[in-house]
């Protein structure tokens, strides 16, 4: 079952990636280096590199799911797909990113600790 679960996560950010590329402007660097960043975390999460508490990666996900820029229907940080989302966040996946030890959060990383949102206030 563990398995099938991992391939679900797996495809779904295949998916996501792919609408990202599509959906980006082909003109726009910045679009195609946040495509390249979360194909780069994909390609981490399928080496496994080393990856945070089960608690805290659930607890992360939670903040991500309550985040007004988490995009539900893919499970991503913002999207390409909705223009009100198309300048902000990461575009990735966060059900893979907030398993990942070396993984920060775009709005952490964007406004720094004043965010109101964010991994900042639960992360140890």
């Amino acid at each position: 079952m563990n398995f099938f679960l991992r391939l679900r996560s797996r495809v779904q950010l295949c998916l996501a990636l792919l609408v990202a590329g599509m959906f980006s402007d082909v003109a726009s660097r910045q679009g195609w280096i946040r495509v390249g960043r979360a194909f780069a975390l994909w390609w981490g999460g399928l080496t496994a590199g080393e990856q945070v508490a089960g608690e805290t990666a659930k607890r992360r996900l939670e903040v991500c799911r309550q985040c007004p820029i988490f995009y539900s229907p893919l499970g991503t940080c913002g999207t390409p797909m909705k223009s009100e989302l198309r300048d902000q966040g990461c575009w990735c996946h966060m059900e893979t990113k907030s398993k990942l030890l070396g993984a920060h959060c775009f709005l952490d990383e964007t406004l720094g600790p004043d965010a109101p949102y964010g991994w900042h206030r639960y992360d140890l």
